[in-house]
């Protein structure tokens, strides 16, 4: 009788281990933020560097907030070192005192490790001095 009880106390312990829920918390681990401080932004500005990343990543989601006058926010697209635009809705930097919010990414956001994440601004931001802070997350992969 002992023994059925450890067989089935092991069994549960390795049922456990590969459950959904055990999935789940490991990808909630692998999740990190990212944020860049841009002193300006004007249309110019494409090809701009966020960096790159030592590993394989997925870039899950991107957001931004506005500091100054902010009268014509920046549009933000996504794209890889080769520039491969990444599929997003195009983020609305919040203002100073307002939550970003968060525009998921869903196609094109894997990175290899070591290339670049950059972006492109899409529009005329005004004025051009405001400063930016872009951050999202991404998984490793």
């Amino acid at each position: 009788m002992k023994a059925i009880f450890l067989f089935a106390l092991a069994f549960f312990f390795f049922a456990m281990k590969d459950s959904r829920a055990d999935l789940i918390f490991r990808k909630q681990l692998t999740e990190f933020r990212f944020c860049e401080r841009v002193d300006s932004l004007s249309a110019i500005d494409d090809n701009f560097s966020l960096g790159s990343f030592p590993y394989a990543v997925t870039i899950k989601n991107v957001g931004c907030h506005c500091k100054g006058a902010c009268s014509t926010k920046a549009n933000l697209q996504l794209k890889d070192d080769a520039g491969n635009q990444m599929t997003h809705t195009t983020p609305v930097c919040s203002s100073e005192g307002v939550d970003a919010v968060y525009q998921q990414v869903t196609a094109g956001g894997n990175l290899s490790a070591g290339e670049k994440l950059k972006m492109d601004v899409t529009n005329n931001p005004n004025p051009e001095t405001d400063e930016y802070t872009i951050c999202g997350s991404y998984l490793a992969l």
